[in-house]
């Protein structure tokens, strides 16, 4: 498994595809127009899913949306625990 390449995203792109709501996932943050949130998305690349099975199991994901969550998170503080989850797809993605 290679890590996903992510020099075809705007960064600016990238963070607008993330929002937060309280109305929405109790305020996680989540991509635009779906009900998919960061940490999911986060959790099944860390698990070992591709994009391609992930943009099949959830019809709304886009490739783009799965390089704008990893965008955002790279963004966070480092103690940030969505972190932990981005250093565990690096780790099994190299």
């Amino acid at each position: 498994m290679t890590s996903i390449n992510l020099q075809n995203i705007n960064p600016k792109t990238g963070k607008e595809l993330i929002i937060q709501n309280p109305n929405i996932l109790g305020g996680k943050p989540c991509l635009k127009n779906t009900r998919l949130s960061v940490e999911l998305i986060m959790e099944n690349l860390a698990s070992g899913r591709t994009e391609e099975e992930l943009c099949y199991s959830y019809p709304t994901l886009t490739k783009e949306g799965i390089k704008a969550v990893i965008l955002y998170v790279k963004s966070l503080e480092e103690n940030h625990p969505l972190k932990i989850l981005l250093e565990e797809y690096y780790a099994i993605s190299s």
